[in-house]
């Protein structure tokens, strides 16, 4: 997703909170990884799970705390 700015994620509470809660969730049963892209304005978020419904709503919960604070809203 485009974001406005890099900033490090661990630092803006409601995105870390949400972070940690879908680490919680996936108890080891799997995997995300956060990055910015090296070369473009964009935030890219993996997530590796067993149910892919759950996946993509853990996902959107990432995207739209992201949206929240690191987006301009226009």
């Amino acid at each position: 997703m485009r974001v406005d700015r890099k900033v490090d994620l661990k630092t803006v509470p409601e995105v870390a909170q949400v972070m940690s809660a879908v680490e919680s969730r996936l108890a080891g049963n799997g995997r995300l990884l956060i990055r910015y892209s090296g070369t473009e304005p964009l935030l890219r978020i993996m997530i590796e799970g067993q149910d892919q419904r759950e996946i993509s709503a853990w996902a959107d919960e990432i995207a739209d705390a992201v949206k929240q604070h690191l987006v301009a809203h226009v």
